[in-house]
């Protein structure tokens, strides 16, 4: 187990849950959040930290273009196809979000830990693994499915061929995220059967508290 530590009982315990793009961890953590989880989504507090940080949106006009801007913050269909699609790029947009990304998550956690009555806490973020975000995150679950059902999945959300390929390519390999996980969750693709085990993994980390 590469992230499990000692932590006190008194705190919740805090998940991280990790997966490429149209993996099925949005259901996963859906799941958890059901049986009374509180979810931090990445994906979110990227968001909520680009559309409120003025500075931020500057830098990222200049790398990007001034027409990702919009009154609200930035357009970030628009921002993740110059990104995603050449590798430099990516770099780039990584260096400038992550870090003030990764401080929001931890000051979030750390808000929601004070309220004792909750069960779990799960950090819903792709790129968990690569930040090397481990503290402080006391489990790892990687939601894996093949990549041909992910191409399907996407592709019915509206995703073109090319968006697909370039956001799975930019993304780190399972066999990577798997090394660094604690726990696999396998979808084959019956959301049925990935709530089940969500639940069943709900129960296991619960009872153990």
């Amino acid at each position: 187990m590469v992230y499990m530590a000692h932590r006190a009982k008194a705190r919740p315990l805090v998940v991280g849950l990790t997966g490429g793009v149209g993996c099925g961890k949005t259901v996963v953590a859906e799941e958890f959040a059901r049986r009374g989880a509180v979810i931090i989504s990445g994906d979110e507090t990227g968001h909520d930290v680009v559309d409120h940080d003025r500075a931020l949106q500057k830098q990222l006009a200049g790398e990007f273009g001034r027409d990702i801007l919009h009154p609200r913050g930035i357009k970030r269909r628009l921002l993740a196809r110059r990104a995603f699609a050449d590798p430099a790029a990516r770099q780039r947009l990584n260096e400038l979000v992550h870090p003030a990304l990764i401080a929001e998550l931890i000051t979030r956690i750390h808000t929601v830990q004070k309220r004792k009555s909750t069960p779990l806490i799960v950090v819903d973020a792709a790129l968990i693994v690569e930040w090397k975000m481990k503290a402080p995150i006391d489990l790892l679950i990687a939601v894996w499915a093949a990549r041909a059902n992910r191409r399907r999945w996407l592709r019915r959300r509206g995703w073109s061929a090319a968006e697909i390929e370039n956001r799975m390519r930019a993304q780190l390999p399972f066999a990577a995220r798997k090394r660094a996980a604690d726990i696999v969750l396998r979808n084959d693709g019956d959301l049925s059967a990935l709530r089940r085990k969500a639940g069943r993994l709900w129960q296991k980390l619960t009872d153990a508290r």
